[in-house]
């Protein structure tokens, strides 16, 4: 069974602002009555918090009891993003942030709902190949993917703050030639998540690491019926592969292929526009006893990513998979829906 982190969030405070300047006052009002008309004419508000909204109290609060379940999921997303951007303070005011979060979130509970009713074996039910989805979007991998997305966009706009500098996401190290450096036996090149750039000079560089993981019952199912896949929580950025059934000396052509097509930027439809659709970083195979661990950061790349990858262990001829994070990670809270 998926579960999903439920809290009790507090949004908005009118409190918060009467103690900045004064000028500001008013300016805040009237942001928080034109998001609380939108939010009302989406539907997003429970019942007893439907109105007209014309003035906003000195004791207003906007909480998750506020919220209906959608509306929630909308603001704890896209909420503190849109406050960041220039669009609350536009005029007129714009919602284009939180219009493309909404259909985001409605579509992801449109298929989470259609998922609800099976049991967590078919969690990782196989989409027509047709299709050419791994998942149908809302449903386990896509929220894996979301959480670090989410986390990712937030730290690009933390840098975005700082005055007079160009940040840049998912950056590829490459030679003076423009061709990546590859690393290791594979010779693999990577990404660097964030690059803070000042005066044409990188000032600092480093990696979005994600700070909570979804947690949901480990399930096995058969990839084209031909690989049994293992699957346990994971995080987007961080997930290992444990391949079984492999020669002593395996071709890895089939997985350094995968790796260097999902690599290259191809902007692919549905990624937000700070991303590429592209994977970041893969470790050469390391034997430990029966089997070899390859680790993955799969970056912002496409939930199909990771179907093309289960074609590539069945071409290399693994004979089963576990995938996972075979290391101590910090847990959070969860409640299960």
């Amino acid at each position: 069974m998926v579960k999903f982190m439920i809290g009790e969030t507090t949004y908005e405070k009118m409190s918060w602002h009467l103690a900045g300047e004064k000028e500001f006052v008013p300016v805040i009002e009237k942001v928080l009555i034109a998001l609380m008309r939108w939010l009302s004419d989406h539907d997003l508000l429970a019942p007893d918090t439907q109105g007209t909204y014309t003035t906003i109290p000195s004791h207003f609060t906007l909480c998750d009891l506020d919220l209906n379940e959608t509306g929630i999921a909308l603001m704890n997303k896209y909420y503190k993003k849109w406050m960041r951007s220039d669009e609350p303070w536009e005029e007129p005011i714009s919602f284009e942030i939180l219009e493309k979060g909404l259909k985001r979130v409605r579509k992801t509970r449109k298929q989470a709902k259609s998922a609800s009713t099976k049991p967590s074996r078919r969690l990782l039910e196989l989409a027509e190949r047709d299709n050419k989805n791994f998942m149908a979007p809302g449903q386990l991998l896509d929220e894996i993917r979301e959480l670090y997305l989410d986390r990712y966009a937030e730290a690009i706009e933390k840098c975005r703050t700082k005055k007079s500098v160009k940040v840049f996401a998912e950056v590829a190290l490459v030679t003076s030639d423009g061709e990546p450096i590859g690393e290791g036996p594979l010779n693999l090149p990577l990404r660097i998540d964030i690059a803070v750039v000042k005066k044409g000079v990188v000032k600092e560089s480093f990696r979005v690491d994600s700070e909570l993981r979804l947690f949901f019952e480990t399930f096995c199912v058969e990839w084209s019926e031909k690989l049994p896949v293992k699957l346990s929580p994971f995080q987007w950025d961080a997930c290992h592969a444990k391949l079984f059934g492999l020669p002593g000396s395996p071709d890895w052509t089939p997985l350094v292929d995968w790796f260097m097509s999902s690599f290259h930027e191809s902007s692919p439809s549905g990624v937000d526009e700070d991303f590429s659709g592209v994977v970041h970083f893969m470790s050469d195979p390391q034997l430990q006893g029966e089997c070899y661990l390859v680790e993955f950061d799969f970056g912002s790349a496409p939930v199909e990513t990771f179907g093309i990858l289960l074609d590539a262990f069945v071409s290399i001829g693994a004979n089963s998979v576990e995938i996972g994070q075979f290391e101590d990670v910090q847990e959070v809270a969860a409640v299960e829906t």
